[in-house]
């Protein structure tokens, strides 16, 4: 729970608590530079938020080592520092009563910055080491002794990891594994390095089985010091997928975009389309003016996903809002002709903008299915439930691409599936804003691919 807990709602508070501190501890000292109080904090609320994203001074790592778990908050300061001196001497002379002023502020900054980042340390580490924050996990390894395997159980707790289950044997690993998460709620698979064969066949499964995979590379002290690997109890750690919305930074930036891009819509469509729609459904196909079905978002759990009704009312209807409807095909004689009007220019999409304003879903990301398919295709397409690791979205890059829409061939949806995974893996906010510009020139020019 507290795990949960910390991603969705311990972390951005610690990252709003920084920023009271700063603004607070500004206003306090009353150090104005600009003599625009307003101003002035703005200013600085932006440096303060640079800094802390890019050092990632928010966050309580997972570490035994009290100076490594504080180093972030460190760098943050005296980046600030920099910054605001740099901010300070262009605007202001540096006479001795000026100087003062700022050398106060910058000192009880460093001071208050510095023992709130030593104090959460300090509570984290206690709470890990009870058992509370933990990511669950299974290790598999090959230690030629009991006295080892102990030696790194023991020193993984205060990184915050509990340990489920050990297999040391290379037998049978995909039955062993499947056993132990039909039992247990694993978040990670921990492998110490091995051959090919066993880290391909244990990549497979977690990526089947939408669980995160870390190898732990057997390596000396002096390489582990200079190789700028995550290191866990001496050992490097190699994460084997790339996801760039793990770090709090990213998610932060993309979350901004998203309530960006839903009010907006929300203010300067929805406001009115949502008129418009239920007028002509009202002369046209009487019935509610939203259609909400069961879809399968983050980590697998169910959201109620919003779209204007584009198809008549039929006897299906309540297994339809579960989620098990048919798939929608060309020339569908379940879609009105308004409907189509609306599926073509994706308009009916629209409405999930409350779904991301809510947060269950995002602006870019995989096209979420229907529970009945996602079932499916979870059975049938290999890394299918790497999906999962991000939020999906009203729009997404196999989207974009041609690839969506209903369709039985299995082909496509492995290649719309390797598409997701792509996103996944080599997202920016570069890319989120390529794949928005590209899908608003397909709606304006009625070229959304597959769009019925």
């Amino acid at each position: 729970m507290l795990k949960n807990k910390y991603h969705k709602i311990i972390l951005p508070l610690f990252f709003i608590f920084e920023i009271l501190i700063v603004l607070c501890l500004f206003f306090y000292l009353n150090n104005a530079f600009l003599y625009n109080f307003l101003t002035e904090a703005i200013i600085i609320f932006f440096i303060w938020c640079c800094s802390s994203i890019f050092f990632q001074s928010y966050k309580v790592l997972r570490t035994n080592s009290f100076f490594i778990g504080i180093l972030p908050s460190i760098k943050t300061l005296l980046f600030f520092i920099i910054l605001y001196l740099l901010l300070v001497a262009s605007y202001q002379p540096l006479d001795p009563f000026y100087k003062l002023n700022h050398f106060k502020f910058i000192s009880i900054i460093f001071i208050s910055i510095f023992c709130y980042s030593s104090l959460r340390q300090i509570i984290f580490y206690s709470l890990r080491s009870k058992g509370r924050n933990v990511s669950h996990i299974v290790l598999i390894d090959n230690f030629d002794n009991d006295d080892k395997f102990y030696d790194f159980k023991n020193s993984i707790v205060p990184y915050g990891y509990y340990l489920r289950h050990r297999i040391n044997s290379f037998t049978n690993l995909s039955k062993m594994l499947k056993n132990i998460i039909a039992q247990h709620r694993i978040d990670y698979v921990f492998l110490f390095q091995s051959d090919n064969k066993i880290i391909d066949e244990v990549k497979f499964f977690c990526d089947q089985s939408g669980i995160r995979l870390k190898i732990i590379l057997n390596m000396k002290d002096n390489f582990v010091k200079k190789s700028g690997l995550e290191i866990l109890s001496g050992y490097p750690i190699i994460n084997v997928r790339n996801e760039p919305l793990l770090h709090f930074g990213n998610r932060f930036v993309k979350r901004f975009i998203d309530i960006l891009m839903s009010i907006l819509s929300i203010i300067f469509v929805l406001s009115w389309l949502s008129i418009v729609v239920k007028i002509i459904q009202r002369i046209s196909y009487p019935g509610p003016l939203f259609f909400a079905q069961d879809r399968i978002g983050l980590d697998g759990k169910k959201f109620k996903l919003f779209k204007f009704r584009t198809m008549r009312i039929d006897v299906n209807k309540d297994l339809a809002k579960k989620g098990y409807s048919a798939k929608t095909i060309k020339k569908d004689p379940r879609v009105t002709p308004f409907g189509k009007l609306l599926r073509k220019t994706n308009l009916d999409e629209s409405p999930q903008f409350f779904n991301v304003l809510i947060g269950n879903m995002s602006t870019v990301g995989p096209r979420p299915h229907m529970i009945g398919e996602d079932e499916f295709l979870e059975k049938n397409i290999n890394n299918y439930k790497v999906r999962r690791f991000v939020k999906p979205g009203i729009t997404g890059w196999a989207a974009m691409n041609g690839l969506r829409g209903g369709t039985d061939d299995l082909s496509l949806m492995e290649k719309r599936t390797n598409l997701d995974i792509f996103y996944i893996e080599n997202w920016s906010i570069l890319l989120d804003i390529r794949i928005i510009l590209k899908t608003i020139t397909q709606m304006l020019t009625l070229r959304i691919p597959k769009a019925y």
